[in-house]
C-alpha cells in the first residue's frame, strides 16, 4: 500500500494565532500550528520569524524547526502550504516575498486583512492569479460547520425572513470587525447601505477604531452593529431575528443558543419565542476545518471557503465604515 501524501507546511510569524494560543495537549484547536499537526495529511515543518527567539520558542513548543533564513526555508525545503500570521501591517510585503519563490508554495494562508489598504491587496491579488497561487484568507467562523449549516438553512428559507440581526463586537473595525463584517456577507449578502453612528479606539492601533453603525444588506434590512470595549473586555454577540425564530451566538462564538417561535400559551393569539436550546459550535476546530479546505483545493481543486476576493469585498466594507 503507498504511503499517503503528506503536505508541507511553513509559518512565518510566531505569535498568538500561529501557535501560541494553544499547545499540544488542548482540546481546542485554536493556531495554525495546532491544525497542520492534527491534520492527517500534512506536516510542520517550523516557524520562521524576524524575532528569531519567538520562532525558537514556537518550535520547542510544537517539535518542529526554527528557521533564520525565510530563503532557506523555502529554496531547501519546498513547502506545499505557507501560513501568514505575521501582524497586519507586515502582509503586503511577506506575501510578496513569498511569491517571488521559482519554488513557490501550492497555496498560501494568510490571516485577515490581506492588507491594510485596498491598493496593496489589489496588489496581491494581481500578482498571486498570475502566479497561479491560490490565497485562502482566515475569516475564521466561516470554517465553523454549524455557521455553515446556519447560512444553509438562511439561504433555503428555512427561518424565515431575517428581520434584524444586532452584534457586539470590540477590537478595532479592521482588525476583529472584519470577522463580523464578513460573517454578515456571509449570511446575508452584500452591503447596499450604511450610516456610521459611533467610534472609538479600544486598542493599540494607529489607523483602526471600534465602529458602530446602522447597515443594510441584501438579506438584512436592519443590522445594529455596537461597539464594545476591548479595553474593558472581549464580547462578541450576534443576534438574528427571523420570522420563524431566534438565532443567537455567544460565548465568544462556542456556542449558539436557537429558540422557534410558538403560541403564547398564556395570550391567545400572540406568538412568542420558546425555550432557548443552546448547542456547541465547531468553533474549536474551524482553523482545522480551514487546513483541510486548503488541502482539498491543493488536491481536487475544491472552492476556498474563504478567497482573497472575499476578504477584498469585506476589507472594502470595512475600510468604508472607517472613513465614514
Amino acid at each position: 500500500m503507498s504511503k499517503q501524501k503528506k503536505y508541507k507546511a511553513l509559518i512565518i510569524g510566531a505569535g498568538q494565532i500561529a501557535g501560541g494560543y494553544d499547545d499540544p495537549t488542548s482540546p481546542k484547536i485554536l493556531t495554525h500550528a495546532h491544525a497542520y499537526k492534527k491534520h492527517k495529511k500534512t506536516t510542520l515543518l517550523g516557524f520562521y520569524d524576524i524575532d528569531h527567539k519567538c520562532a525558537l520558542k514556537s518550535a520547542k513548543k510544537w517539535s518542529c524547526e526554527a528557521f533564520e533564513s525565510l530563503d532557506k526555508a523555502i529554496c531547501d525545503l519546498s513547502p506545499d502550504i505557507i501560513s501568514v500570521c505575521t501582524p497586519d501591517g507586515t502582509h503586503f510585503s511577506v506575501l510578496k516575498q513569498v511569491a517571488r519563490y521559482e519554488n513557490a508554495p501550492k497555496l498560501v494562508i494568510c490571516e485577515k486583512p490581506i492588507t491594510e489598504n485596498l491598493s496593496d491587496t489589489d496588489k496581491i491579488i494581481k500578482i498571486y492569479k498570475e502566479k497561479k497561487i491560490p490565497i485562502l484568507i482566515d475569516h475564521t467562523r466561516r470554517f465553523d460547520l454549524k455557521v455553515q449549516e446556519i447560512r444553509n438553512n438562511l439561504k433555503k428559507g428555512l427561518y424565515g425572513e431575517v428581520i434584524s440581526a444586532t452584534v457586539v463586537y470590540g477590537k478595532g473595525i479592521l482588525h476583529s470587525g472584519t470577522h463580523i463584517i464578513d460573517l454578515s456577507r456571509y449570511f446575508f449578502g452584500e452591503v447596499k447601505d450604511f450610516k456610521v453612528v459611533y467610534s472609538h479606539k479600544d486598542y493599540d492601533s494607529e489607523i483602526d477604531k471600534t465602529v458602530g453603525a446602522f447597515i443594510k444588506f441584501q438579506k438584512c434590512k436592519q443590522f445594529y452593529l455596537i461597539a464594545g470595549d476591548e479595553r474593558k473586555y472581549s464580547h462578541f454577540q450576534f443576534d438574528i431575528l427571523c420570522e420563524k425564530g431566534r438565532i443567537c451566538f455567544g460565548d465568544l462564538g462556542f456556542s449558539v443558543t436557537e429558540q422557534k417561535v410558538i403560541k403564547d400559551p398564556i395570550f391567545e393569539g400572540y406568538k412568542i419565542l420558546g425555550k432557548p436550546v443552546v448547542k456547541k459550535t465547531d468553533f474549536d476546530n474551524a482553523v482545522l476545518n480551514m487546513i483541510d479546505n486548503a488541502v482539498e483545493n491543493i488536491e481536487n481543486g475544491k472552492e476556498l471557503v474563504c478567497d482573497a476576493k472575499d476578504a477584498r469585498e469585506t476589507q472594502q466594507v470595512c475600510l468604508a465604515l472607517l472613513k465614514s
